[in-house]
């Protein structure tokens, strides 16, 4: 029985479909949703500007900029092109936490998709808005701190594409 066992559950792992039934910290991919909520909210324009020093203080932690370059001055496509994580940090603080939270729930990044396939996992790793304080809405704006399935992030990113449909 013991060995039985054993190899249904190798079995059932070597047949997992991690794509659906796997969580991951999103990363730099995730400030396309950023960008796209706080544009959709009026919070920031094509035109905004940031400045990026290499690294940002945010209630007493440091983050750095992803390449870990100096960036200065820039607009949003800018710091999107070059991955900026203090760009995307003040980004998400213009968009605030509340509208963070609702945007990356109308993404479809708090439920599960509903492909018809079985594995996909039934949720994802979050803040609310109520547990959300800075440090968190920073690290959350630019993919850190949130879990989502590889599907998830997908489906969320074809919208941005598409138009939000």
């Amino acid at each position: 029985e013991e060995r039985s066992k054993a190899l249904q559950t190798a079995q059932q792992a070597q047949w997992r479909n991690k794509a659906i039934s796997d969580l991951y910290e999103p990363g730099s991919v995730f400030k396309l949703i950023t960008c796209a909520a706080a544009l959709d909210t009026g919070a920031v324009t094509r035109n905004s500007r940031f400045v990026c020093a290499g690294k940002i203080n945010v209630a007493g932690t440091n983050f750095r900029c992803a390449n870990g370059h100096i960036h200065g001055s820039e607009t949003l496509a800018q710091g999107l092109a070059v991955s900026c994580n203090p760009c995307f940090i003040q980004v998400g603080a213009r968009l605030g936490k509340q509208n963070f939270c609702d945007y990356f729930a109308a993404f479809g990044l708090r439920a599960a998709t509903g492909i018809d396939l079985p594995g996909e996992i039934k949720r994802s790793e979050y803040y609310t808005a109520d547990r959300m304080g800075p440090v968190e809405l920073a690290s959350c704006s630019f993919g850190q701190s949130s879990k989502v399935s590889y599907l998830q992030m997908i489906t969320a990113v074809c919208a941005v594409v598409n138009g939000a449909s």
